[in-house]
């Protein structure tokens, strides 16, 4: 249960992240998201009791969220975050 929540509470971050930077630079995001990238962040995550491979799913929201500050940075800081 632990590890649901923790990849809930991830996924929704990184997906809460693409939109603020869609509405505020979304030309970055261009060569970033990809179709398998929409699957995973292109709605609010609910993912039930029975979830597969969660391990597997941490690691790769953690991979995109570490992927996207990265562009953020090597882009300057074009996104401008709520106060």
């Amino acid at each position: 249960m632990r590890d649901l929540t923790r990849l809930e509470l991830l996924t929704e971050a990184v997906r809460a992240a693409l939109e603020e930077v869609a509405r505020t630079a979304g030309p970055l995001l261009v060569v970033l998201v990809d179709e398998e990238w929409g699957r995973r962040y292109g709605r609010p995550v609910r993912l039930g009791k029975n979830i597969t491979r969660p391990k597997t799913r941490i690691l790769a929201a953690g991979d995109d969220a570490c992927r996207l500050l990265e562009r953020l940075h090597r882009h300057g800081s074009a996104v401008t975050w709520p106060h």
